[in-house]
């Protein structure tokens, strides 16, 4: 199994996972993707915190950071969600929870 870890040490309040598809409209979701998001956790010191994605396989992935509120987006290509939960709640002070969706891309015939 791999891991990925994404380190999060800002003073912010929100952290959000998102693994997206690049699939067919007609495509249900879940049903496809190479790479699966098996489970998403916490780890952290007083001071930083580190959000770990355990995958199947080695991601390809992108790192964004939102605004209003401060978050922390990381879009997981190909991927579907195994069994990782949807919705952490964590508020220790730095992070509030951890949300992770699957998308489908709704491609055009």
């Amino acid at each position: 199994m791999k891991n990925r870890r994404t380190a999060c040490e800002a003073k912010s309040a929100l952290v959000l996972l998102a693994s997206a598809l690049a699939l067919p409209a007609t495509a249900m979701a879940g049903t496809k993707g190479s790479v699966v998001v098996q489970k998403v956790e916490t780890r952290g010191t007083k001071d930083a915190r580190e959000v770990i994605i355990h995958t199947s396989a080695e991601p390809t992935f992108s790192v964004f950071r939102l605004s209003e509120p401060f978050r922390v987006l990381v879009d997981v290509n190909d991927a579907r969600m195994g069994d990782a939960t949807n919705l952490m709640k964590i508020q220790d002070g730095m992070i509030r929870y951890v949300a992770t969706n699957q998308f489908v891309d709704e491609q055009s015939s």
